[in-house]
């Protein structure tokens, strides 16, 4: 399933006032992601993506997260993505703060399906020029519209 098709432009966001936790980042994504069709709250989107923490951190490094969860009462996957102006420990496996969030939740059940996003966020964010268009964009437009450029090349 295309990026596009479980990214809207409304789940894309710049925070440009200092987010100084993961706890702060993995709430403001529970709201990006509750936005539309989701059938779940802010709240229970929340704790699945703090639980999914605690078991291993989702910061792959490079100033990239990419915090995801299963949620039974899910039918889809949907995805936001923050983009942070001032890097945020997230105990990453470089150790490095990071700058770019990619949440996924999906439906619980359909691992094989979530693998698959997974994999295609992982290309998409791999190239590193394309990363510092994304931490240098200063409003959600500018970055669904670098995304949905470098999403329709890869």
């Amino acid at each position: 399933m295309p990026l596009l098709d479980i990214l809207t432009a409304d789940r894309v966001d710049v925070l440009t006032r200092t987010v100084t936790s993961k706890r702060q980042v993995l709430t403001h994504l529970a709201k990006l992601l509750a936005r539309g069709q989701v059938d779940s709250s802010e709240d229970t989107i929340f704790q699945a993506l703090a639980a999914r923490e605690k078991l291993q951190s989702t910061g792959v490094g490079a100033g990239v997260a990419v915090p995801h969860a299963t949620i039974e009462t899910l039918d889809q996957q949907v995805a936001a993505l923050l983009v942070c102006s001032h890097p945020v420990e997230f105990d990453a496996i470089d150790g490095l703060p990071v700058n770019i969030v990619f949440a996924l939740i999906g439906p619980k059940g359909k691992s094989a399906q979530h693998l698959k996003t997974l994999a295609q966020v992982s290309r998409i964010l791999r190239p590193a020029s394309f990363r510092q268009q994304l931490a240098n964009s200063e409003a959600p437009e500018e970055v669904f519209s670098l995304l949905r450029q470098h999403a329709g090349a890869a």
